[in-house]
């Protein structure tokens, strides 16, 4: 794969993803040589996101995997032979859990990021990662069977791994946009619904002042004949 065109599908991905996250709809963007700057800075948005959610942290913990098992085969040897009859299969897998996690969870964070960057275009917004994990957690269960087919199609199309690449997030980027956009409309009804309920206490409250200063005249009046009463 050329790296200049890797860009260019990226800005496509991107322009898509803007469509799926603003109209709800699937529909693939339609593009044309006049703005081929604008795609390329498209792709270069996309890119970043996916370096900075998916490639670093993916590329870390892999790192970090391969010195435990290099650590673990420094202190056991090479047991190929015995390989089941030693400790080396339960330390391989708990080197390499937390980078089977990340490359499953990974493409489903970056989605998220995408999308909380397309709601307000600032590099700023990729730091709140609380928004982006509660964008994740928020689509719970849901997450499961999008991940293993993101996973699957890169295992199976690895010879055209651009190709499998791309057709991937095309598939990720729809159900996931698309959900984040139910969750969010759903969250902003509960808030709206919310402030609905305080609205009217806050009126019903303003609607009770009169009565309040009523009662307070009422009572200072009361206050004043005692005292009067008592005086004679």
């Amino acid at each position: 794969s050329v790296p200049i065109l890797n860009i260019f599908s990226f800005g496509y991905l991107y322009r898509y993803a803007e469509i799926v996250h603003r109209t709800g709809n699937c529909v693939l963007p339609t593009t044309n040589l006049r703005d081929w700057k604008d795609l390329f800075l498209d792709g270069l948005r996309f890119f970043v996101i996916l370096l900075l959610f998916l490639v670093f942290p993916v590329f870390v913990v892999g790192m970090l995997a391969y010195f435990v098992l290099g650590g673990v085969l420094n202190v056991f040897g090479h047991p190929i032979m015995t390989i089941f009859g030693s400790p080396f299969v339960l330390l391989m897998i708990i080197a390499f859990l937390p980078l089977a996690l990340v490359v499953f969870i990974g493409p489903v964070v970056m989605v998220a990021a995408l999308f909380n960057f397309q709601k307000d275009p600032r590099f700023e917004e990729l730091a709140r990662l609380d928004r982006i994990l509660g964008l994740v957690r928020a689509a719970g269960r849901r997450v499961f069977v999008p991940s293993f087919s993101f996973c699957g199609l890169l295992v199976v199309g690895f010879h055209l791994f651009g190709f499998a690449l791309f057709l991937g997030f095309v598939v990720l980027i729809a159900y996931f946009m698309v959900t984040f956009v139910v969750l969010e409309k759903s969250e902003y009804m509960v808030l709206f619904e919310l402030n609905l309920d305080l609205s009217s206490e806050l009126n019903f409250l303003q609607s009770c002042r009169p009565m309040n200063m009523l009662v307070r005249r009422a009572s200072t009046t009361l206050r004043s004949s005692n005292r009067l009463w008592r005086s004679l």
